[in-house]
């Protein structure tokens, strides 16, 4: 985003953008969060699923993330939790928690 700033962007129009971005990304997370015990919540996650343009490309993570180091993130929150969940359900639980952040019921 430096980049792109540095650019084509002054820095009052960044100062402008930065809020703007930054709320918007607290909300979707919050969102994201609660959409499950939130109607509001829920309602804005699929409003904003419905927005995406069909010639968008598909999203990709950072290059820091990735869906093994998901899996693996996982593997250790549920160990430390005492679930022992076999490989099966935690990459199931993983399918499920990122269908659900896409608004994919």
């Amino acid at each position: 985003m430096e980049d792109f700033h540095s650019k084509h962007l002054s820095d009052k129009q960044m100062k402008e953008l930065n809020p703007i971005i930054r709320n918007a990304i607290a909300t979707a997370l919050y969102a994201m969060e609660h959409a499950e015990v939130n109607p509001l919540a829920k309602t804005y996650i699929l409003y904003n699923c419905r927005m995406i343009p069909n010639y968008w490309e598909p999203p990709e993570l950072s290059s820091e993330f990735s869906l093994d180091g998901f899996i693996n993130d996982l593997r250790e929150v549920y160990g430390h939790s005492g679930d022992n969940l076999s490989d099966a359900e935690i990459e199931e639980r993983a399918e499920n928690i990122l269908n659900r952040s896409l608004g994919i019921e």
